[in-house]
């Protein structure tokens, strides 16, 4: 399981004393005006909702950032670069994906200079 892995947790200020917290969020999936579902993996929109993500959590920082869905119209390795950036800048930890295959998830790998992928 991930989360008993990892070595590092994020303390929340508010948190009660003592207790841990991992914070995980998710991109990639929203409702449109229509309240359709709708699949962005740009990594503009990567960027800007991760922005998003920790104003309104309150946190500069978020353990897992994972993309929730694969946008099949944006190639994975534009989706999982920006996620990179994103732990270069220091905004996030780890990168998830999910429900991807084995074959892209090998594949994204590639793509991440620097192998932060949740395990």
């Amino acid at each position: 399981m991930v989360l008993a892995q990892m070595k590092n947790y994020w303390v929340k200020p508010s948190a009660p004393e003592g207790m841990n917290t991992f914070l995980a969020s998710k991109c990639g999936l929203f409702k449109d005006s229509e309240g359709k579902r709708e699949i962005n993996g740009r990594p503009e929109v990567i960027k800007s909702t991760c922005e998003d993500s920790l104003q309104r959590l309150k946190t500069d920082y978020i353990d897992l950032y994972y993309l929730h869905r694969l946008d099949r119209q944006v190639p994975i390795e534009e989706s999982v670069g920006a996620l990179s950036d994103l732990v270069k800048e220091g905004k996030i930890g780890q990168i998830g994906l999910s429900e991807v295959s084995a074959e892209t998830l090998t594949q994204s790998a590639c793509y991440s200079s620097d192998r932060r992928f949740a395990k």
